[in-house]
């Protein structure tokens, strides 16, 4: 994995916390809440990123409605299933 912090809303991933950086998914439904966040790497090798500065963290309302934007539009994963070990009743 990239070995840093991922966010969840809803049960939803919907950004990451790298080097102490809040980054988010970029996903066409939240294009316009996103615009103009400078983009980055989370990790190297990773797709583009929002990040997020200390003064966008400090706008509760417009980091609610772009977490729960973005988590909107994640598919949970699935459950694995579990393999029968043969042990037991």
């Amino acid at each position: 994995m990239f070995g840093e912090h991922a966010i969840y809303c809803d049960d939803r991933i919907f950004g990451l916390v790298c080097d102490d950086t809040l980054m988010l998914k970029l996903v066409p439904e939240a294009e316009e809440l996103t615009a103009d966040l400078p983009r980055g790497e989370a990790y190297p090798g990773s797709k583009p990123y929002g990040v997020v500065d200390d003064d966008r963290m400090r706008d509760t309302e417009w980091l609610h409605e772009v977490a729960q934007t973005i988590a909107a539009t994640q598919q949970p994963k699935p459950a694995k299933q579990r393999k029968a070990t043969g042990v037991g009743p």
